[in-house]
């Protein structure tokens, strides 16, 4: 039987080795390793602008069934706390580290305050730095967002047990595989939390989509497990998301 892949952290608008930077070099890229679905966020809104990149996605995704929009949650403008996004949204992504801003920031707050009386919509948490996953944890305890947490781009030993950790005091928190160093690291989250807990993503095409899957399927997981982590959970996640809109 073969594998459904649902690839929740790809990119457009990068250039990449294997060349291209759109959406439709994106989709080349999936058919190549035979992804069924991803979710996915216009660079545009992740190094430039929130509101010009996500209608970017948005554009690019309803022309394209097999990709559901990711919108990237921008806290450093004042803008950001009428929080103005896109409808449709089946993921929503804040990345402190690439933007360089802390986990722990006031504007994060409001904006969680928000989005916890509108809706439980999954949030992709980029946590490549020490102490990023203890402090999302606390945001969404402390703001009252109950939706799925997904930690992202945990790398390292440091980071990674400490993700675990936050993810075994809280049911809510996921823990994506882009940033994952290794086999042993894949069955280590595995192991720790359970397959239902860990969720693919490779970080294409700025990342190979090939080692990301490589690193999956030669982790000594079971084929049930394997599932779970290649498609199963993001489809899970992503089933009864509910779109949100623009506040009126």
């Amino acid at each position: 039987m073969a594998e459904a892949i649902f690839d929740l952290c790809t990119f457009f608008g990068t250039p990449s080795a294997e060349g291209g930077t759109g959406i439709a070099s994106l989709i080349t890229l999936l058919d190549r390793h035979r992804v069924s679905n991803a979710a996915t966020l216009s660079t545009r809104a992740l190094h430039y602008a929130a509101g010009e990149g996500n209608r970017e996605t948005a554009t690019a995704c309803a022309a394209e069934p097999r990709l559901a929009p990711a919108f990237v949650l921008d806290p450093r403008t004042p803008a950001a706390a009428a929080l103005h996004v896109p409808e449709g949204a089946a993921l929503l992504g804040f990345f402190p580290a690439t933007q360089n801003w802390p986990t722990d920031y006031a504007p994060v707050r409001g904006m969680l305050r928000s989005l916890a009386a509108r809706a439980s919509i999954p949030l992709l948490w980029e946590a490549r730095r020490p102490g990023d996953a203890t402090a999302v944890l606390s945001l969404v305890q402390d703001t009252g967002y109950t939706g799925p947490i997904l930690l992202s781009g945990v790398s390292g030993e440091a980071t990674l047990t400490e993700a675990v950790a936050v993810a075994r005091e809280s049911d809510a928190v996921y823990i994506t595989t882009n940033g994952l160093r290794g086999i042993g690291e894949v069955a280590y989250v595995v192991g720790a939390l359970g397959a239902g807990r860990v969720v693919f993503g490779s970080g294409a095409p700025v990342c190979s989509l090939g080692a990301a899957l490589a690193l999956i399927r030669h982790a000594g997981l079971t084929e049930e497990d394997r599932r779970q982590v290649l498609g199963e959970n993001a489809r899970r996640l992503l089933k009864n998301q509910s779109a949100l809109g623009n506040p009126t």
